[in-house]
């Protein structure tokens, strides 16, 4: 038998179907006699084993080894694998990848021409919403330079991600297995070791498998950097030295750069502040063990202040150092501001507050974009253009869009290519933004606005339940002559019953004057109220304090044609009363379906059954849980950084 393919499992029903896919091709390549596919179970708790052995009742060649239980990495699995293989050569899948079968065929045939004991290849990157791209490729690699000289190009050149065709002999002669102690890094050792016991290492200069790089929206438990990664990279780390040793060469001074710097660049995005202090004291001892090899990296100025941090060895100072450095860019920053304190918690945290939509200090944007890790764009407006211009392909840009941008271009005018993510308060909104501007679904999220919950002040007194409120009359589309409407019907039954108007009143802003739409608007929503009597039970306050207003406020009302998402009816049950809707689209998934009317004579015959305090109370209960669950400051803060630790 010529090849044996090993593919370890565990729960991966979700996810195998296109490794099975290409597992089938192999037999295009070589005869049923040639190869073997070797599943070795992790003791999964899904269906993977059903699925396996349900396509192996077509392929003969399939077979599956069952695991009584969890090993807690793929190692054991590879090393039961090799023992139950058969074939001249083995070749490791990971069960979410895709074996290119020609290559695979094409890497066999390399390795008995040249009688190699180890054959890498490239390897083929698929990402979701980016097109696939070759990489790990060695260049000018050379069949007849010295093992030293090869050995130096594949680790200087490559990932350690499976793409090898190993001769087995080479493994069980040398007792070489996958070290089944170590929690990451196993792939590395690995190779390090079959390329420092190869006669002879050959490379073939096209992709040998397809590499999924998952990406997830929501972070999982796994999706973190603890104690232990660190302590598995550190040792993973010496191993390597030690191992390229023995051929004269140095892990860190070939790879260093890019194995430390990714190990940084986790401690910044999964908050170094929850390891304890041994752990990064730790790497500092490392760093100081090794200051030779660590000063000699070409890295760039972040990772280097880190590093000059770590051979200090001030705790203190380390930890500041690899606080995650969040920037905060835009103009009108009114619904971000409150977030800070919170995300100062977890983040080193700047503003670059712009005077307008497409107006600021260049200077000053270009020096905080210097220092910043992460670029956080409020509004998809001129700020989100210029920081995707300008940022660097290791920073992290995500751009958050309400609903105005949506009547601007920016979002046409972005390099859309340098956004990690778009997101937007409500769903519907992202819809409207990926038509609009032709964003790659992939590519957008969904974040709900927030409300300080804890600062709102509380609704008291029977008065409050006659008290209608509306947040912002203008433009027209707010709603202000249906607020009109719907407090003269109910007056008809009760006149204790008044309307305030927060914010300002129409004929203060110069454009509503010169927009003849609106203007005949608003002149209408006088006459009615003249017409009606209502001018003693509508008031104007201006803008106000909501979080001490709205207690006094037993309705506030949403009676817009379309919001993205509407905070103020949030706030109202923040402050222990209720927010009555109209159907605008998307209004249904943002708040429960019992304060959402068909019209304002539904609303009206609603408001009337609420007027004695415990009606009132109960009906508003669910609502006030419904936004302290889901649009708290902790909620919002939770999902942001779920998001920076997803991208």
């Amino acid at each position: 038998m010529k090849v044996s393919i090993i593919v370890p499992c565990y729960n991966v029903e979700t996810k195998i179907d296109r490794c099975f896919a290409s597992l089938e091709k192999v037999g295009l390549e070589f005869e049923r006699s040639e190869f073997e596919v070797i599943f070795v179970d992790d003791g999964s708790s899904d269906r993977t084993v059903d699925k396996i052995r349900d396509r192996q009742v077509h392929h003969p060649q399939w077979s599956i080894v069952a695991l009584d239980a969890n090993s807690g990495s793929p190692s054991r699995p590879r090393n039961v694998g090799v023992t139950a293989a058969k074939g001249e050569f083995v070749f490791f899948l990971d069960p979410d990848d895709e074996v290119h079968a020609g290559a695979l065929h094409a890497q066999y045939c390399l390795a008995v021409d040249e009688s190699a004991d180890l054959v890498r290849t490239a390897l083929e990157l698929a990402e979701l919403g980016k097109p696939n791209v070759v990489v790990d490729r060695v260049a000018g690699f050379k069949a007849d330079a010295p093992p030293v000289a090869q050995i130096s190009q594949i680790v200087r050149s490559q990932s350690t991600t499976n793409s090898t065709l190993v001769r087995r002999s080479l493994l069980l002669d040398h007792s070489i297995q996958w070290p089944e102690e170590l929690h990451m890094g196993e792939d590395t050792i690995f190779l390090l070791t079959v390329l420092t016991r190869a006669r002879k290492v050959s490379y073939l200069d096209e992709p040998g498998i397809v590499y999924h790089k998952t990406v997830s929206v929501v972070r999982s438990a796994t999706q973190q950097y603890s104690a232990r990664d660190l302590a598995s990279h550190l040792t993973v780390w010496e191993q390597a030295e030690q191992i390229l040793s023995s051929a004269g060469l140095s892990y860190l001074k070939l790879r260093g750069a890019v194995a430390v710097r990714h190990a940084i660049e986790q401690l910044y995005k999964f908050d170094s502040d929850e390891l304890p202090d041994a752990s990064l004291l730790e790497f500092s001892a490392f760093v100081q063990r090794h200051s030779i090899a660590m000063q000699s990296l070409k890295v760039r100025p972040r990772i280097r202040e880190t590093l000059e941090a770590l051979e200090l060895g001030d705790i203190t100072r380390i930890r500041q150092n690899l606080r995650l450095r969040l920037l905060i860019a835009g103009s009108d920053l009114k619904f971000i501001k409150a977030a800070i304190p919170a995300l100062e918690v977890v983040y080193d945290v700047r503003i670059d507050e712009w005077p307008g939509h497409d107006s600021h200090d260049k200077e000053r944007s270009a020096e905080l974009l210097g220092w910043a890790d992460v670029i956080f764009c409020e509004w998809l407006l001129g700020n989100a253009v210029w920081y995707a211009e300008h940022k660097k392909t290791y920073q992290k840009l995500i751009v958050r869009l309400h609903l105005f941008e949506l009547t601007r271009d920016f979002g046409l005018k972005i390099r859309q290519s340098a956004v990690d993510c778009f997101f937007s308060v409500s769903a519907h909104t992202a819809e409207d933004m990926i038509r609009t501007f032709e964003v790659d679904r992939t590519k957008v999220r969904v974040i709900p606005n927030f409300i300080v919950e804890d600062k709102y002040a509380q609704g008291v007194g029977q008065d409050r339940l006659f008290r209608l409120g509306l947040v912002g009359p203008v433009p027209k589309r707010k709603g202000l002559l249906k607020s009109l409407r719907l407090l003269y019907s109910l007056r008809l039954q009760d006149s204790r019953y008044t309307l305030t108007i927060y914010g300002k009143r129409p004929e203060e802003l110069p454009w509503v004057i010169r927009d003849d739409d609106e203007r005949l608007y608003y002149e209408e929503c006088d006459r009615f109220i003249v017409d009606h009597g209502l001018s003693e039970a509508v008031s104007y306050a201006g803008w106000v304090d909501t979080s001490t207003e709205l207690a006094n406020i037993g309705f506030v009302l949403s009676l817009s044609d379309f919001e993205s998402f509407h905070v103020a009816p949030a706030e109202a049950f923040a402050a222990g009363n209720q927010a009555m809707f109209l159907p605008w689209r998307g209004v249904e998934f943002l708040y429960p379906k019992q304060y959402i009317h068909e019209d304002i004579y539904s609303m009206r015959d609603y408001i009337l059954a609420n007027r004695e305090e415990p009606i009132f109370q109960a009906s508003g209960a669910h609502g006030q849980e419904y936004v302290r669950h889901n649009y708290s400051l902790t909620s919002f803060t939770r999902d942001v950084s779920d998001l920076i630790a997803s991208i």
